[in-house]
């Protein structure tokens, strides 16, 4: 028993498999972590930014999307229908989304997939919600949202541009620390 510990520590390798990439393989595990943007409130409490939910929408061309044997495909089967169907939820006309997929299909006749340009961006949970309803009752396969965030501003885009504007505060009697104060009296003018 003494050797066989002695051969592993020495190796690295038990049963001519390594311990290290044993080790990894159980224990390692990669994930993509998406950082979230704070809320921005104003001092009265109001919400002036905050992160929202967005799609972006993508439609399957390619046939090898569906495995074989599946219920029901994951690729488009009729375009013309599910860009029928798409042209009452976004803004973009049928004729448009059917010259996108030929210039894509003419470019490489085995693309996998398409999107929509801005048309098909910053899609709200409703509307996402609504066109995988009107696809489903309607039989259009092959659409697919991916989640996106975007900055939401309650109280129009506007507020985007104000956020960093500081106003100057009226009670000049507060109490700050002295590094404060000290840090203040440099840079501001007395009228």
């Amino acid at each position: 028993m003494f050797g066989r510990l002695l051969s592993i520590q020495i190796t690295g390798q038990a049963e001519g498999r390594p311990m290290a990439v044993m080790a990894e393989a159980k224990y390692a595990r990669e994930a993509i972590l998406q950082a979230e943007r704070g809320k921005i409130i104003d001092r009265n409490g109001e919400l002036i930014a905050s992160d929202t939910l967005s799609y972006r929408l993508i439609a399957v061309l390619n046939e090898k999307a569906t495995e074989k044997g599946a219920q029901e495909p994951r690729h488009v089967v009729d375009f013309e229908k599910a860009a029928d169907l798409l042209s009452r939820f976004i803004p973009m006309e049928k004729s448009k989304m059917i010259e996108i997929r030929d210039k894509a299909v003419a470019n490489n006749s085995n693309v996998y997939q398409i999107e929509f340009g801005k048309a098909g961006r910053d899609i709200s949970h409703e509307t996402m919600l609504a066109i995988k309803e009107a696809a489903d009752k309607e039989g259009v396969t092959g659409l697919q949202f991916i989640e996106d965030k975007k900055r939401f501003y309650p109280n129009g885009n506007f507020a985007s541009y104000l956020i960093g504007f500081a106003m100057r505060e009226e009670d000049e009697n507060k109490k700050y620390p002295q590094s404060v104060k000290w840090a203040l009296s440099r840079h501001t003018t007395r009228h």
